[in-house]
């Protein structure tokens, strides 16, 4: 049994100094909220949308909360109370399925499964950034696919479209006769974030 040992000269890590939220928490999963806390989870109170959400635990910088299971796919907005303090997010529940075949499968036939994502397709555009949050995302799918990289935004590609936009503008405010009907075309690799999602067969027999 292995035990943390923190060295005299360590920095101790810094207490966040303000609130952050997954921009989608899966149902099933712990959702994870990172801030200045008491670490008691007495005080707190935390719910999606008018449902409560149990907390599972607290500590000095983050709260664990579970998603209520009759909560559906979706926006459902979360709310961190703890004390005089109350924390709104804009949090879309998402939800993994799967789904049988509905044909008649005969003896020695095999059946298919249909996987399925509900609820981030309800992200607003403007949250679809590359990052990870929590951290421990990441070493969770290292573990299902070693040497994974989070992707990163393509900065070039960011400034050239805010170049582009100023162009844009400063064509708009000369002569109305001039041609601007030019489509611009953004570069695929920085249309945003993406989720992954890995499906493993436990019973690959069977």
């Amino acid at each position: 049994m292995s035990k943390a040992i923190r060295l005299p000269n360590s920095p101790r890590p810094k207490r966040p100094t303000s609130y952050n939220a997954p921009a989608i928490c899966l149902k099933g999963q712990l959702c994870i909220v990172r801030g200045p806390f008491s670490g008691d989870a007495r005080k707190t109170f935390a719910a999606f949308e008018q449902r409560p959400a149990r907390i599972i635990a607290e500590t000095l910088d983050s709260v664990y909360l579970a998603v209520p299971d009759r909560t559906e796919a979706g926006s459902r907005p979360l709310v961190v109370a703890e004390g005089s303090k109350a924390i709104a997010f804009p949090i879309v529940v998402a939800e993994f399925n799967l789904r049988p075949d509905t044909r008649a499968v005969k003896q020695g036939e095999l059946s298919l499964l249909y996987q399925g994502l509900d609820g981030p397709q309800e992200l607003p555009d403007p949250l679809w950034q590359p990052g990870n949050y929590p951290a421990t995302n990441l070493d969770e799918a290292r573990e299902l696919i070693p040497g994974f990289q989070v992707p990163k935004a393509n900065k070039e590609a960011k400034e050239q479209r805010e170049k582009e936009s100023k162009h844009e503008g400063e064509a708009k405010s000369q002569s109305s006769g001039q041609e601007r009907d030019k489509a611009k075309v953004e570069p695929d690799e920085d249309m945003g974030g993406e989720i992954l999602l890995v499906i493993k067969n436990l019973t690959p027999t069977w």
